[in-house]
């Protein structure tokens, strides 16, 4: 690398902290993790080249993963990447868009019928909720597993937690197969998946794939989407309980059947919690220059959602809630809550309507009095909420 200041950065520990010290108001760093060289970029320039110049990948930090979740589209390059997003594409086109609210919109009220009047934990419900409308529109289903889902999420978790660092592979209840982790939990809810999902726009594509790229795929998805769904529109509640003005925003708009509020309420909540990855790694496959600055082939490239977004520089009071300010848009590759370049969320335009139309749907139907809260952040690829959101639930 060029000659610059070198600082060691530790991701085991508490990697959030590390990265935001070493990375807020700067526009990068160059850093040491262990054997790696690592460029942390953290200006719109800089990432809008991290996450587009073809010579920048994945990269071998992130073919931990690939052992996981297996060749599909979160941990491919190249060539076979763009195969795949060209096939994956028409699942979250417009017309799929349609097809998925419309099977929201057709269920969600119902789910909603079995909530009941009193004290009950939020955060509970909104991940019941959110599940339940989900699956049912993406993939014709009303559960993923004839366990509970709660198991299998979290041993989809596991694979994160190795990203990290914090566990070996495999840890205790997986096995190794053909290279690949593998656990009895998520073989059985992808043999259950495959024989009772229906016709969707997605699983309409997934059934063309010859079985081993099905498999492979439909667990990226599943860990890439489910979770962080659930997660965002809890820290949106989360959120909301602590700045009530805003929650009254969000109410008086809702009951006039709008979802702009929730909308903007949405994009500040992902800003602050970017559910979807809070650091996005690249390496360099050629030798490279940016800013007169050399990158050699190999170095570790890191963009960070979590640093960025709270880097007072471009937002504003960046650690306050205040959806109002994504009524205009804002700078350029300051703000990219679903990744960027050709590894863009494919489900990005799905979430974007779907979460402010479930949120919004909820204030319609309730009248909601927070009591208390003890949500916690749990690291994972995203931020995961862990704890329990105590309301008062009255049917309007």
């Amino acid at each position: 690398m060029t000659s610059q200041p070198v600082e060691v950065i530790d991701l085991s520990g508490d990697p959030l902290s590390a990265l935001y010290a070493l990375g807020a108001g700067h526009d990068y760093r160059f850093l040491k993790m262990g054997k790696r060289d690592v460029f942390l970029c953290n200006a719109p320039d800089l990432i809008q080249w991290a996450f587009t110049h073809k010579s920048i990948g994945r990269g071998r930090f992130f073919k931990i993963f690939s052992r996981w979740l297996g060749n599909g589209i979160l941990a491919s390059e190249g060539e076979a990447h763009r195969a795949m997003r060209r096939t994956l594409l028409p699942t979250f086109n417009a017309d799929a868009q349609k097809l998925y609210m419309q099977a929201v919109m057709q269920d969600a009220p119902n789910l909603l019928d079995d909530w009941q009047d009193g004290e009950v934990d939020l955060a509970h419900l909104l991940f019941q909720f959110t599940y339940a409308a989900s699956i049912r529109a993406i993939y014709g289903l009303d559960r993923l597993t004839n366990r509970d889902t709660n198991e299998l999420l979290a041993v989809l978790a596991t694979g994160s937690e190795a990203f990290l660092g914090r566990t070996h592979a495999p840890p205790a209840g997986h096995y190794l197969h053909e290279g690949r982790v593998r656990h009895p939990v998520v073989n059985e809810a992808l043999d259950f998946m495959f024989a009772n999902w229906k016709p969707t726009p997605l699983t309409t594509i997934l059934d063309t794939l010859d079985p081993q790229e099905k498999y492979d795929q439909t667990l990226t998805m599943l860990s890439a989407s489910l979770d962080t769904s659930m997660a965002a529109i809890v820290w949106m509640f989360y959120l909301f309980n602590q700045n009530q003005n805003a929650f009254e925003k969000f109410c008086d708009d809702s009951r006039r059947d709008s979802t702009h509020y929730a909308a903007l309420a949405l994009d500040e909540t992902l800003r602050l919690y970017p559910t979807g990855g809070w650091l996005n790694t690249r390496e360099s496959f050629s030798p490279l220059n940016i800013r007169g600055m050399d990158i050699p082939t190999g170095t570790n490239i890191f963009v960070s959602s979590w640093v960025m977004h709270r880097d007072a520089r471009y937002f504003s009071e960046p650690d306050s809630f205040i959806p109002e300010r994504f009524s205009s848009p804002p700078a350029a590759w300051t703000y990219f809550p679903f990744g960027g370049g050709s590894h863009l969320c494919l489900g990005r335009p799905f979430s974007l309507v779907e979460l402010p139309y479930l949120a919004s749907l909820i204030v319609r139907k309730f009248d909601i009095e927070f009591l208390s809260n003890n949500i916690q952040l749990r690291l994972r690829i995203g931020l995961t909420p862990v704890g329990e959101l105590y309301v008062k639930l009255k049917r309007r």
